[in-house]
């Protein structure tokens, strides 16, 4: 079945415009397209994906609630299979590995048939494309999530998909507001039915912000000295790690419900 795509959108410098008119013919391969975009998301960005699909708005901040909005108008059209991918790394996958993002779906119907939710992971060469503090914070989430569903998962890259079955568990008790749902979600299948959770890697979903900073990597003397400015900070450091924290914590939640529950 063909899948939609659901994304959200925060892109306030107008960043993404360039690679969205240049790779928006590929949301062809989707029977439509959905984006949940920051009300302060550039106008331009805003007009060229209001040509390539239905675009809703959100205020920043509270990427959770902009994830299930956009899941919800998808279900709400019927929806039967979805694929939801933060779109800044969508683009770079099209950019990229774009015949991988076109074999996904039937990837997907190969590897994982039975899944009603799969987590669109990143081989170990993606990840570690990825700034030091990303990459050791999001291991230990991972790392976490793995244990509590019992397979090894990569749940933090922006990226999965889902059957409605999983949508509609996800929609009626998805609480988090923060990227904490990125453990929230495969924790709320995983409860239902371990066998129906499963992972798939790619190369596509490798670090993406740079692709589209260029003139900002060259003003800063090189994509070493970008990353330093950007990313190797104490409040950067700290920001992701209350991130971890909040996932963890919400991953837990879920299995603690579900656990008193059974008792």
């Amino acid at each position: 079945m063909c899948p939609v795509l659901v994304a959200t959108v925060h892109d306030p410098a107008g960043h993404l415009l360039d690679a969205t008119c240049q790779f928006g013919d590929l949301l062809s391969l989707y029977t439509t397209s959905y984006f949940r975009c920051t009300d302060v998301t550039h106008r331009s960005v805003l007009g060229a994906l209001e040509r390539l699909g239905d675009v809703s708005i959100e205020v920043p901040g509270l990427i959770g609630r902009s994830r299930r909005e956009v899941l919800r108008y998808a279900r709400a059209d019927g929806a039967e299979t979805i694929m939801y991918c933060d779109f800044d790394r969508w683009l770079h996958w099209a950019w990229h590995y774009q015949r991988e993002l076109i074999d996904v779906p039937q990837a997907i119907d190969q590897r994982c048939p039975h899944a009603w939710y799969v987590c669109l992971g990143r081989t170990s060469r993606a990840y570690t494309t990825h700034p030091r503090v990303q990459r050791e914070t999001e291991q230990l989430s991972n790392d976490v999530i793995s244990l509590l569903v019992g397979q090894s998962l990569d749940a933090t890259a922006g990226a999965c998909w889902m059957t409605g079955r999983a949508a509609d568990i996800i929609l009626s008790e998805s609480i988090e507001e923060s990227n904490a749902t990125d453990l929230e979600w495969p924790a709320l299948i995983a409860v239902r039915d371990r066998s129906r959770i499963e992972g798939m890697c790619v190369d596509g979903l490798e670090f993406e912000t740079a692709s589209f900073q260029p003139h900002e990597i060259d003003a800063a003397g090189g994509l070493d000295a970008w990353l330093a400015i950007h990313y190797e900070q104490p409040r950067v450091w700290e920001t992701r790690m209350r991130l971890m924290a909040q996932s963890v914590k919400a991953a837990l939640r879920v299995f603690d419900a579900a656990a008193r529950v059974q008792e």
